[in-house]
């Protein structure tokens, strides 16, 4: 099956339990438990900590991977300047968040009424975050994926489990529910220190030179553009939903699109072990990229589907009937998840080639679009204006990611009819490799 299928299989159940499995007893209990309102805050909160690390990571993850793979720089020196520039960040974050509260600005992001201390002193998670996210990109980097996958699991596992137990003993708030939520990445950081951090005498020593800065530097804010309008793609219809329309609103509609979004498990499994393999310069990579395409986008069309199908029956079943309202939504966003699917694997192979400019653009172009639209159609048709956004903007991402993937490989029509013909034989192989191991 090779390294690349091994990895694959392991992060696709691994991100299933973690994404499906774990995140529907989180996404279930903190509905019960907390109401369309405060799911809407505790929402708000944590996605407060993800969009501050996410805004001021400088693309930092995605070059520790990438150049720890291509083993041009040591993880000592990965290390020293994550975690320099992990503290200069932080600051910085929480400069930023003090003046939005100074100048009462923070209702743009969370009512500012309902600040109690525990819900500040979470936020003071935030360098743990910047660093477990520095951190495992350097474990990705060296393609120890089934460990990453083990520390995510291990910090998402304690916090549904922290919730369920808070919900049983009819002790789950606002409040409490984000304590455990920064105690899960606590955990987290725990398991980075211990399974892969250097000693800290070699980390001290590392020097960097300026000309390393720089070419860290010049890849790292190129692919951190892309990823930031990416991330605001996925997340500021939440908080243009909130100013609109308010965290009930906001409940509803996150757990429409967290729900949507695990269909992005298959494809994002895929983009994850795909990266360090392209980044290492295999030989075959845009075959690769291809086939992984190809068999992702059908598996994602099988599962939309079913998604469906089932969806408006499942959400007020598990959520509570208060979560009718997330139905519409979720249906509108669904088509747009799958044919998202592929974007999620050429991104892999246009970042893993070093051509992180197009996707870049790309981001840049489809986040327009969301914030044009979300504006446009909030106001008048709600959340599910927001879904509708959403869809667009997926659908435009595909083609242009299409269009990039096209440009920077060079494969022709012959050689992509060549490529996917191709799948079958290899869907056999790895039949008959699992009918041998198994011996069925």
């Amino acid at each position: 099956m090779g390294i690349l299928g091994r990895n694959y299989l392991h992060t696709l159940v691994s991100n299933f339990v973690l994404k499906f499995a774990i995140g529907l007893v989180i996404g279930v209990v903190s509905a019960r438990g907390l109401g369309p309102a405060g799911r809407g805050e505790y929402a708000l909160l944590a996605l407060i900590i993800t969009t501050v690390t996410t805004l001021l990571n400088f693309g930092v993850p995605g070059t520790n991977t990438y150049f720890t793979a291509q083993k041009k720089f040591g993880k000592e020196l990965l290390y020293k300047a994550s975690i320099i520039l992990a503290v200069v960040i932080s600051v910085a974050s929480f400069v930023i968040l003090y003046l939005l509260y100074h100048f009462n600005l923070f209702y743009i992001l969370f009512p500012a009424e309902k600040l109690s201390f525990p819900i500040i002193a979470s936020l003071g998670i935030i360098p743990i975050v910047l660093f477990n996210l520095f951190g495992q990109s350097i474990i990705v980097g060296e393609n120890k994926i089934a460990l990453n996958n083990y520390i995510a699991l291990s910090g998402q596992g304690a916090l549904a489990v922290a919730l369920a137990l808070m919900y049983v003993t009819s002790t789950l708030s606002v409040t409490s529910a984000i304590v455990a939520f920064s105690l899960s990445h606590l955990l987290a950081f725990a398991m980075v220190v211990k399974t892969s951090f250097p000693r800290l005498s070699d980390v001290l020593r590392a020097h960097i030179r300026w000309s390393d800065y720089r070419t860290m530097l010049t890849y790292s804010i190129t692919l951190h553009v892309g990823n930031l309008t990416q991330f605001f793609n996925y997340r500021l219809d939440a908080f243009i939903v909130n100013y609109f329309l308010g965290t009930a609103a906001v409940g509803l509609y996150l757990i429409a699109s967290s729900l949507g979004e695990t269909l992005w498990l298959v494809s994002g499994s895929m983009a994850n072990v795909l990266l360090p393999t392209i980044a290492g310069q295999h030989e075959k990579s845009k075959e690769i990229a291809v086939k992984a395409a190809i068999g992702i986008f059908g598996l994602s069309l099988v599962g939309g589907a079913l998604a469906l199908l089932v969806g408006p029956t499942l959400i007020p079943l598990l959520f509570g009937k208060e979560f009718t309202g997330s139905i519409a939504p979720f249906l509108i966003l669904v088509p747009g998840v799958v044919v998202f699917t592929i974007t999620n694997v050429l991104s892999a192979y246009l970042a893993g080639v070093g051509k992180v400019r197009y996707t870049a653009s790309i981001s840049f172009i489809s986040f327009l679009f969301t914030v044009f639209l979300d504006i446009f159609l909030i106001p008048r048709y709600g959340i599910q204006g927001a879904a509708t956004a959403s869809f667009i903007s997926y659908a435009l991402s595909t083609v242009l990611t299409i269009i990039a993937f096209v440009k920077v490989s060079g494969m022709s029509g012959s050689d992509f009819i060549k490529v996917a013909g191709s799948l079958s034989h290899d869907f056999q192989n790895i039949t008959n490799r699992l009918r041998e191991k198994f011996k069925i």
